[in-house]
């Protein structure tokens, strides 16, 4: 796998931050205070040029931006991600960022071993 997609839902996530600071009127300086992390680090992750960013900076800029770009209701309606808590979408959000700094079969390994987990404790649930 090459570099260029490996780092691609890094990219578009900064690049969506961006454009909801712009969209809501903030200034970087807001947002980092928002976000409570210093503004040159804001300025960093904003611009793609943080690596590896902090998961806890990551939900914390989203918190300050309040990204929520989804639709609410899937076509078959159900429902999709706008409608889920803040804390969920931010988790999956981390989670998201994380598995991109895996390699592919690193990343494969980690969901299905992860997947295992939570489909024992659904199961264990409804079975109370």
């Amino acid at each position: 796998m090459d570099g260029m997609s490996e780092t691609q839902p890094e990219e578009a996530m900064h690049r969506r931050v961006r454009a909801e600071h712009r969209r809501l009127g903030l200034t970087q300086k807001e947002v980092a205070v928002r976000a409570g992390i210093g503004v040159r680090s804001y300025q960093m992750y904003e611009n793609g040029k943080t690596k590896n960013p902090q998961p806890e900076n990551i939900r914390n800029i989203m918190r300050a931006v309040v990204l929520d770009l989804e639709v609410d209701e899937a076509d078959d309606g159900r429902e999709t991600r706008a409608a889920w808590p803040l804390h969920v979408k931010v988790f999956l959000d981390t989670i998201g960022e994380f598995l991109m700094t895996m390699e592919e079969a690193e990343r494969l390994d980690f969901i299905h071993a992860e997947t295992r987990k939570i489909f024992k404790i659904y199961r264990e649930r409804q079975q109370r």
